[in-house]
């Protein structure tokens, strides 16, 4: 789902990439990625694309390398049980 992200102007955003398991290995996630950024760009005018994902997901790791992404930031969350 590309999408910009609320309260920016640009910054394009794909909610969810998810293939069925016998889809998996065959380099589709790649395409399906491939196709999202550039109707990120070519449809919803985004100026820059911010991939997140966990930092175990290694498929959608090499995907981002893959389709010319570049890991810029690590992100941490924290959590409070009250």
């Amino acid at each position: 789902m590309p999408h910009i992200e609320a309260y920016t102007a640009s910054e394009g955003r794909i909610f969810y990439i998810g293939l069925s398991p016998s889809f998996r290995g065959q380099g589709l996630a790649a395409a399906v990625h491939q196709y999202a950024a550039a109707s990120l760009r070519l449809e919803l005018n985004a100026d820059i694309y911010i991939g997140v994902t966990d930092k175990d997901n290694l498929p959608m790791k090499r995907v981002f390398v893959k389709n010319g992404c570049r890991k810029v930031q690590t992100l941490e969350i924290y959590s409070s049980n009250k």
